[in-house]
């Protein structure tokens, strides 16, 4: 899909800064979480018609607010048809509470078939808190295994044979650099790297039905009745 966490003390007020810290993919697709999250390629049959992916931030990329869009090269093979935002609830004393993206969320099929993950971060005083690698040991949306932030979940029909990929480029707003309230820096394509996560679908091998075995049994003993 793409990700809002909490440490009030943590802000940046420049890409520059953000993407010093992280020579790796920004923003990456995934069909596995955890361990599989390096999973970005899978073969699917016709016959699972369902599956996820997964959208999520790498550790070190930090921002506040996100509008992205996660879209399918070729809908006749795998149609999205929703996801959600990333909405964990944690503590951190003595912040309290909090929610990520708490303050609106938005998921939406657009005209163009694509998922648009848009989210606006709680806000402590003059801070917003947003998602930051210096918060990844209390934010339960850290996928340690992965070392990267969950953002959001995709999920898809799988409609025909074929190949298809996930993709995910910034909305209409971008992703968010806010300072003391206001948007400081709005991140564009251009700003960051993505990765896209390709399906490969195959027509399933139909198992033979109980008939057909039945049948099958029955000629092989005619066969040998004739020998």
């Amino acid at each position: 899909m793409i990700k809002k966490l909490i440490i009030a003390v943590v802000f940046l007020t420049s890409p520059a800064f953000a993407f010093a810290q992280n020579p790796a993919t920004d923003l990456f697709l995934s069909f596995g979480q955890g361990t599989d999250a390096s999973n970005t390629s899978e073969t699917a049959t016709t016959a699972d018609g369902i599956g996820t992916a997964f959208l999520f931030a790498r550790n070190g990329f930090d921002f506040d607010a996100l509008d992205v869009e996660v879209f399918s090269t070729d809908s006749s093979v795998a149609s999205i048809t929703g996801g959600t935002i990333a909405n964990t609830t944690f503590t951190s004393p003595p912040l309290g509470t909090f929610s990520r993206f708490n303050q609106e969320t938005t998921v939406e099929i657009l005209d163009d078939g694509s998922l648009r993950l848009f989210g606006v971060p709680i806000s402590n005083g003059t801070n917003t808190i947003g998602v930051s690698s210096a918060a990844s040991t209390i934010d339960p949306d850290f996928d340690e295994d992965a070392d990267a932030f969950l953002l959001g979940v995709i999920n898809f029909d799988i409609l025909s044979e074929g190949t298809v990929d996930f993709s995910v480029r910034s909305g209409t707003n971008g992703i968010l650099i806010i300072n003391q309230g206001t948007v400081d820096t709005v991140l564009r394509d251009s700003d960051f790297s993505t990765s896209s996560a390709g399906l490969i679908v195959v027509q399933a091998v139909p198992e033979p039905s109980a008939t057909a075995l039945l049948v099958i049994g029955m000629a092989g003993m005619l066969v040998r009745r004739k020998r």
